[in-house]
C-alpha cells in the first residue's frame, strides 16, 4: 500500500470505522504492558484514533511518539 492510498482514505476512515475500532482499541490497550510514565512508539498510527487511548494509559508523565509513512 502507498502513502497516497491511505491519505486519500484518511478523511472518511474514522467516520466509517471509528465506533467498532474504538472498542477493539480499548481491548488492545488493556493488554499492553504499559503504565504511567511509559515511553511508547506507535508505528503506523493512521488517523490517530489510538492516540487518546495510549495517552490515557501512559499519563501526563509518559511520552508517545507516532511514526507514519503517510505523513498526514
Amino acid at each position: 500500500m502507498t502513502a497516497e492510498y491511505f491519505n486519500n482514505l484518511a478523511a472518511t476512515w474514522d467516520a466509517k470505522y471509528a465506533e467498532t475500532d474504538f472498542q477493539k482499541l480499548a481491548i488492545m490497550a488493556a493488554r499492553l504492558n504499559t503504565k504511567a510514565g511509559s515511553n511508547v512508539l506507535d508505528v503506523g498510527p493512521g488517523t490517530g484514533i489510538f492516540v487518546p487511548v495510549l495517552l490515557t494509559k501512559i499519563g501526563a508523565v509518559g511520552r508517545l511518539t507516532c511514526l507514519d509513512s503517510a505523513g498526514e
